[in-house]
């Protein structure tokens, strides 16, 4: 009778241990399910290459020199008509980036020795004119998109550099009309000197990747 009694705790034990794998292989499978799904909609929303249509600074600035301070950057710079983003969501058997990641590439004038130097007036155009005195630099971070795909939390921001003007990344706001809004602290050089305030820039996608 006891060796029966034991064999029947025994099977109750297997039992239960078989249960709690099949039921967490199915939770794990279904959390699979469910970031699968959220990458593939990542992915046909929001991969592909955007173009810069506004960027606005909260605090405002003469970045021309013309004596006038505005919050609009297109009015300041028209190299900023260059900038543009690119976005990789991570692909399915991806062996670097998790399903609920992507990477950003942005590039984004700088100022360069040449501008640095410049006391007169630096004229702007509404379109797309090369500056001397600006260069344009590329950043790219790794980003986590959100559960609701509303925005993407860009995970590090380089170091500042003489080269790179961008002191860190502060969120990525996505849009379903193929919008992309980036919040970043960066330095722009004005007729006052140097400058650190908040730049938003919205960026609108001209082709899937």
């Amino acid at each position: 009778m006891n060796n029966l009694k034991k064999m029947s705790l025994i099977r109750v034990a297997f039992y239960l241990v078989l249960l709690v794998v099949v039921l967490g292989s199915c939770k794990e499978e279904g959390r699979d399910n469910i970031m699968e799904e959220l990458r593939v909609e990542a992915m046909l929303r929001f991969q592909g290459d955007y173009t810069l249509i506004a960027a606005y600074s909260e605090k405002p600035v003469d970045m021309n020199n013309d004596g006038i301070k505005s919050n609009d950057l297109f009015k300041e710079n028209c190299m900023m008509w260059f900038s543009e983003i690119n976005i990789v969501v991570a692909g399915e058997n991806d062996l670097f980036m998790d399903k609920n990641e992507c990477f950003v590439s942005q590039s984004w004038p700088t100022e360069n020795d040449s501008r640095l130097k410049t006391k007169e007036v630096i004229s702007t155009y509404e379109k797309p004119v090369y500056i001397s005195g600006y260069n344009m630099f590329m950043t790219g971070v790794h980003g986590h998109f959100s559960s609701d795909l509303k925005s993407c939390q860009l995970t590090r921001s380089p170091k500042t550099s003489p080269e790179n003007t961008l002191i860190q990344y502060e969120e990525m706001r996505l849009d379903k009309n193929d919008i992309v809004v980036i919040v970043a602290l960066r330095r722009v050089f004005t007729k006052d000197g140097w400058v650190t305030t908040k730049v938003e820039s919205w960026y609108q996608k001209i082709c899937k990747v």
